[in-house]
């Protein structure tokens, strides 16, 4: 059994990785402490008040897994989770998302610590695919989702296919641009910004297509894929065109909520490196 102490810090990060999410600018079609990107019905507090809400439920996913408990009791404490974010938002859906991937990862973690005393971050990718996969493509699928319309109407796969896979794109894409990022020195901001548009270009994005279609979902890759072919944020002019693409996605209304998830659960990840 861990501590308390330790079950609280790592608790903790997860707060923390939502609001450096939230900090991090320009982020195309998405809310930060600047403007609301593409979203007319929720902004920076919005998002604020989602995030305090939801302190206690990391807290009580992390003590649930260090008391041995599996997916059920995690998805009633997510369940409440989301009561929780809808009550405080007044029903905007700020991050449904990250209440599943984040509470799924903060379990992993533990029971890595648990099992290892210490973090290797890739087999806590892995771990969620490996012991919860079955149960997250099995349990019953939430209907008001925007993965289940868009996974409904057009076969593609959304949260619950990467999660149930152990996160591939985080550990086969976002970690080791995060790592070569650390490497060559560039700000936080930037290394963020980085890992965000390397997964909008890698992820099914079930949130584009829900709010604007296949035809913005390719759109949103074909600007992403260049941006990424010619740089990303290495390119000196890296700040304008993404201010460019970001009022882009704006007229559009096109919002990678899901990158922006796996953003939140990417820096997460990374600083399960210095516990």
């Amino acid at each position: 059994m861990l501590s308390d102490r330790l079950i609280t810090e790592i608790s903790k990060l997860v707060d923390e990785s939502l609001y450096k999410e939230l900090k991090a600018y320009p982020k195309p079609g998405l809310v930060s402490y600047i403007d609301s990107g593409s979203h007319r019905d929720m902004d920076h507090t919005t998002f604020e008040k989602s995030i305090n809400s939801l302190s206690d439920y990391f807290y009580a996913i992390a003590k649930a897994a260090n008391q041995g408990y599996g997916f059920s009791i995690f998805k009633k404490i997510g369940i409440e989770a989301e009561e929780s974010m809808l009550k405080e938002t007044g029903g905007i859906n700020t991050h449904r998302g990250a209440i599943f991937n984040l509470g799924l990862l903060l379990a992993s973690a533990v029971y890595e610590l648990k099992e290892n005393n210490k973090i290797n971050i890739f087999s806590v990718c892995r771990r969620v695919g490996d012991r919860w996969g079955k149960d997250i493509l099995e349990n019953n699928v939430n209907k008001l989702s925007n993965g289940y319309h868009v996974k409904k109407k057009y076969s593609i796969g959304g949260a619950r296919e990467e999660a149930s896979g152990g996160y591939k794109t985080i550990t086969s894409y976002l970690i080791p641009e995060y790592k070569k990022a650390n490497f060559l020195g560039v700000s936080e901001n930037r290394k963020h910004i980085h890992c965000l548009m390397a997964s909008i270009s890698k992820l099914s994005d079930t949130n584009i297509i829900h709010r604007g279609g296949i035809v913005n979902y390719k759109l949103a890759l074909n600007i992403t894929n260049k941006f990424i072919h010619d740089g990303g944020c290495y390119q000196n002019d890296w700040y304008k065109r993404l201010l460019l693409i970001h009022s882009h996605f704006k007229r559009k209304n096109i919002s990678p909520g899901g990158s922006a998830d796996l953003l939140a659960a990417l820096i997460f990840i990374m600083s399960l490196e210095n516990i």
